[in-house]
């Protein structure tokens, strides 16, 4: 489809006090699209048909546009719809908006800003739905810079039903704070800050350069492209990538994609899976009952994790991994690695030196790679399974301090596992990159001493 053809006095919707009709801009015959308009049309409605056909097309190129939900409408038969347009002051610095049971669409752009309020107000006969959709109250006020949109609908229930939806256009560098019930909130291209708060609706948040807060609940919460980024659900997945500073966001039961964070990234889920890849700092992640993937972190990876995996790929900055009855596969460099488990399996691969590695789990196979060339000093303790090591072993320490006499500028690597096997492997670099191969000396203990 031709998206100029969206905007065609032909296609857009038309609204009247009883239907919607609409007409396609291919149609050839003028007297069928006449016939689809109401009998007294002005310039205002037909202007605000258009800005929310101009709404509707931005959710579905975006993937925000969904069908609505089913209702338990069936004995409200009619419906009365009302449209209102109010132009927006120019030089506003700060929109407030509060709206409740539709949805809410917010664009920056270099047109005269406006805001188009539909009322759609269902009941059993035309004129309990045209009473209702009179109850409905848009106030606008300004105050300073701040310019505040607030609606007041009729209640629900007792054979009557009404929503408020918006489309609204404002200049890009335009500050947003919005607040929205049981409904959908779209906002784009605004250089302001955003605070967005929604219950029960679907959060989309995208080319928003500024500072970002979004919450909402029972819904997937989508952000792209923005600054700095606060952002909470309940009850549903968040998606956060491509934002330019740190993040912070958490959720419980729904997914947690995070990717290319421009700062350090703070995640937290209860029984949700969490996907975090290209942080520029630290990444802290803590979730429940559910994988733990990490890939290409800069900083110090700390990730917590209870009865899920934990699998962290390319770290650079170290890496603190915890969980439980579950494995855990890390792998990269930095100063340190530390891991414990409970009842599950611990792989480390070393892709450098490092400082410190302390590993330690049991009912599991603890293996550790270290790459050629590496010589740390290594102490293993396998309580009833076997060590099968590439390198040298401290197996039986002289005090409590598995180190003493180790010099303080060697790596140190402690490895226990008290009900399976320890494995340590020299990883050969290519054949072509070695112009002496020498192969390793392979040391393997049967029951492993303190």
């Amino acid at each position: 489809m031709n998206p100029k053809a969206c905007f065609t006095p032909a296609f857009v919707r038309r609204f009247d006090g009883r239907r919607i009709a609409c007409a396609h801009p291919s149609s050839s015959s003028e007297g069928r699209d006449r016939a689809t308009l109401p009998s007294r049309r002005s310039k205002a409605v037909v202007a605000a048909a258009q800005v929310f056909a101009m709404a509707g097309l931005v959710a579905a190129l975006n993937g925000c546009a969904r069908p609505e939900p089913a209702r338990e409408t069936d004995n409200l038969t009619s419906s009365f719809i009302r449209v209102e347009t109010q132009s927006i002051p120019p030089d506003v610095g700060i929109l407030e908006v509060v709206n409740r049971h539709g949805d809410l669409t917010i664009i920056g752009s270099d047109e005269d800003p406006q805001s188009v309020w539909r009322v759609e107000a269902r009941a059993a006969s035309d004129a309990v739905a045209q009473e209702v959709a009179s109850e409905a109250v848009c106030k606008t006020e300004r105050a300073g810079h701040v310019f505040r949109i607030t609606v007041t609908l009729p209640e629900n229930g007792r054979g009557r039903r009404c929503r408020s939806d918006f489309a609204i256009r404002v200049p890009k560098w335009v500050s947003v704070v919005s607040v929205n019930g049981f409904g959908r909130t779209h906002i784009a291209d605004l250089d302001g800050s955003v605070d967005a708060t929604g219950e029960h609706g679907d959060m989309t948040l995208l080319r928003v350069p500024g500072n970002v807060r979004a919450k909402t609940s029972f819904a997937s919460l989508t952000v792209s492209n923005s600054g700095p980024a606060v952002l909470e659900n309940r009850h549903g997945g968040i998606d956060a990538q491509d934002v330019h500073g740190a993040l912070d966001a958490g959720t419980r039961f729904g997914a947690l994609h995070a990717r290319q964070i421009g700062g350090a990234a703070r995640l937290r889920n209860y029984h949700g899976g969490v996907d975090v890849a290209d942080v520029d700092g630290d990444c802290d992640v803590w979730t429940a009952f559910a994988p733990l993937s990490a890939r290409n972190i800069a900083g110090k990876a700390t990730l917590r994790n209870e009865h899920g995996t934990i699998r962290a790929d390319e770290t650079a900055g170290g890496v603190d991994a915890r969980t439980s009855f579950a494995d855990i596969d890390v792998s990269g460099g930095g100063p340190a690695f530390l891991c414990r488990n409970e009842h599950g399996s611990i792989r480390i691969r070393a892709t450098e030196a490092v400082a410190t590695i302390d590993a330690q789990t049991r009912f599991g196979l603890l293996e550790l790679d270290v790459p050629d060339g590496f010589e740390p000093a290594i102490h293993a303790h396998a309580g009833f399974g076997g060590i099968e090591s590439d390198l040298p072993v401290l197996m039986k320490p002289r005090s409590a301090d598995p180190f003493e006499g180790v010099p303080g500028d060697k790596a140190r690597i402690l490895l226990r596992n008290q009900n399976g096997d320890v494995r340590i492997r020299r990883i050969q670099r290519p054949a072509s990159n070695v112009e002496h191969p020498a192969p390793g000396t392979r040391l393997v203990v049967q029951g492993g001493g303190s």
